[in-house]
């Protein structure tokens, strides 16, 4: 034994898994609070710069925070209108898009019954299978869609 603390190895490195474990834990449990604190941290120092660079130019330190703060709003507001509009824009033209996607299916359908010779049917029966299955699973991915979705406004309201 040539270490200091004379505790013998296994016991260093248990101690080390262990506290490597419930460090993780915490950061796994307490991730709703930490989160947003590390990206108010991240925004604050991207935006400590403008401050810096207002108050040389002789403006009150509180009102160049202000300002910056205020400018940091008007432009993350302005991206979201203009993906909500976009989004607006997508869902108007979704049933367009739908119908040119069942003509390229069946397109599709029709190129694979003639060169592999199988039946229309069975590739359209196979097709409406694995529909049915997709959209099994296609809820719980909606779900957690919408669950991050909403995770990240929460976090950017924060």
């Amino acid at each position: 034994m040539d270490n200091k603390t004379g505790l013998p190895f296994y016991l260093k490195i248990s101690q080390i898994i262990i506290g490597l474990v419930a460090f993780f834990y915490v950061l796994y449990i307490g991730q709703e609070i930490i989160l947003p604190l590390i990206y108010a941290t991240i925004l604050a120092i991207l935006l400590n710069p403008l401050v810096n660079k207002l108050h040389r130019k002789k403006i009150n330190r509180n009102l160049s925070i202000l300002l910056v703060l205020l400018m940091t709003v008007i432009i993350v507001g302005i991206l979201v209108y203009f993906i909500s509009s976009q989004a607006t824009m997508f869902s108007d033209t979704f049933p367009q898009l739908e119908k040119k996607f069942n003509v390229l299916v069946n397109q599709v359908v029709g190129w694979f019954a003639d060169t592999f010779n199988i039946s229309t049917r069975k590739v359209q029966t196979w097709i409406n299978n694995e529909k049915a299955e997709g959209l099994k699973g296609s809820s719980a991915v909606i779900g957690q869609t919408l669950n991050t979705i909403s995770s990240v406004l929460v976090i950017s309201f924060l």
